[in-house]
């Protein structure tokens, strides 16, 4: 406690952050320094949180492309897969069967 008596820490107190201050501060000088002490560590971590946000979403981002890649490529194989299989059940096979369709009885089974 000070010499006044109102709670605040007399200069020298370890703990108090204030140590490299001289003694003869006011205190309406050492508790602004204080808060500005605070201060810089919170927007220290702040700074240490927001680069280490950055460096991850980058990586989010690349990871984000490669899936989308990857899907429209899947997509693309399977559009080509079912249009094989349009061209199988309907094209070629209607010619050589004479018509023959689903609904006719038609099956991969026969031959």
């Amino acid at each position: 406690m000070s010499p006044g008596g109102r709670g605040e820490p007399a200069s020298g107190d370890p703990g108090t952050g204030t140590g490299s201050l001289p003694g003869f501060l006011p205190s309406s000088i050492r508790f602004p320094r204080r808060r500005l002490d605070r201060f810089e560590k919170t927007n220290e971590m702040l700074l240490n949180f927001n680069n280490l946000s950055s460096a991850r979403l980058q990586q989010m981002n690349e990871r984000f492309l490669h899936h989308t890649k990857t899907l429209v490529e899947m997509k693309k194989d399977l559009d080509s897969i079912f249009r094989r299989i349009r061209w199988g059940l309907g094209g070629p096979r209607r010619c050589r069967t004479g018509g023959a369709s689903r609904s006719s009885g038609w099956s991969w089974k026969e031959k």
